[in-house]
């Protein structure tokens, strides 16, 4: 359910002017690593670490949007597995966090014995086809998301791709949308393809989501001015949802806050849910607050009650973020855990 709501961003109004919690550019260590990235040539070969596991994958295009892909899969103790899977890419749908309604980014996705692999790629000219980049997450039999960790890997264009600083950022910005639409409650690794000798991207390793979207946030701030002036790509603003008090029955109403910039964000809507169906949402006050009490969708408080079933799940806080005339607060979501289950938080 939480997931869906990120992607009404596109229709929504015009609202008040907010502040950007990014740093500035000429002030952020990370765009002086991403100045000093040397992607290399076009490649067309990966390698990705994904808990203990590793991955190698090679691909070529057979036509258009057809693509295979070649994946190599080591575990520790095991014999390597290799499997062949056709590549069908399809556009990603338009959402108001691209900054360039022009480029196209595409997504494919394959499963392996137990992962499920997505790929973002740019398909516009089969010379340049590319990966942009890949996902990696742990599924069950069934193909169902496990909880548990989430590796994306990022692939800086080559220097010679034609609008290479343009893909990037519709990379970037496509890999937002893709994060919000997985599990909030898994656990994140970030890394980035290069060459580059020079100071590295900082990346992540078992971050929590809002780490995982506010670190791209900020390798997306340094591409915003490089690409076409002709472009505007308007600024970022990273929303915090602050867990303030979790309820200790079924009456209680649990307390969230949301801020951006150190100053509370007022007179928005923020949503709580919870496995199996518990939901409730409500607008944040002056101060950012907003309180509600959890109900059983689906009617059947007696047999789920909130701490009797699936005690290990967290309450999931989102917002789904708002447009303005001068830049956009991005949309966030945040796991709140119980004292003494799940991650306890």
């Amino acid at each position: 359910m939480w997931a869906a709501l990120f992607f009404s961003v596109g229709v929504m109004s015009a609202l008040a002017q907010s502040e950007s919690r990014i740093p500035q550019r000429s002030a952020n260590p990370i765009c002086t690593s991403i100045d000093g990235l040397e992607a290399g040539k076009a490649q067309n070969s990966l390698d990705v670490g994904h808990n203990a596991d590793s991955f190698h994958f090679s691909w070529n295009s057979d036509g258009d949007r057809h693509w295979v892909l070649r994946t190599r899969h080591e575990a520790p103790g095991s014999t390597p597995l290799h499997r062949s899977s056709k590549l069908h890419f399809t556009a990603v749908p338009k959402s108001s966090l691209i900054s360039d309604p022009s480029i196209n980014i595409h997504h494919a996705s394959t499963s392996f014995p137990a992962h499920r692999i997505d790929i973002l790629a740019r398909l516009e000219d089969s010379s340049q086809a590319a990966i942009l980049a890949i996902g990696i997450r742990d599924i069950d039999s069934q193909g169902r998301a496990l909880a548990g960790k989430v590796t994306w890997k990022w692939v800086p264009q080559a220097p010679d791709a034609p609008r290479r600083d343009a893909f990037d950022l519709a990379a970037l910005e496509s890999l937002y949308v893709q994060a919000l639409s997985q599990d909030p409650a898994a656990r994140y690794s970030f890394t980035v393809s290069t060459t580059s000798t020079r100071p590295k991207v900082p990346t992540l390793s078992s971050a929590e989501l809002p780490e995982l979207l506010e670190h791209i946030a900020v390798i997306r701030s340094c591409f915003t001015k490089r690409v076409d002036s002709n472009l505007s790509a308007l600024p970022w603003e990273v929303a915090s949802l602050k867990n303030l008090r979790m309820p200790k029955k079924e009456s209680d109403a649990t307390f969230v806050a949301l801020s951006a910039a150190g100053k509370p964000i007022s007179g928005v809507r923020v949503f709580l849910d919870r496995a199996p169906h518990y939901a409730c949402s409500g607008l944040t006050n002056s101060k950012g607050v907003m309180s509600c009490v959890l109900e059983d969708t689906h009617g059947h408080e007696h047999v789920h009650g909130l701490h009797d079933s699936q005690e290990s799940a967290p309450i999931i806080a989102s917002y789904p973020g708002r447009v303005t005339a001068s830049g956009i607060s991005l949309p966030t979501a945040v796991p709140m855990w119980f004292p003494g289950l799940g991650r306890g938080r």
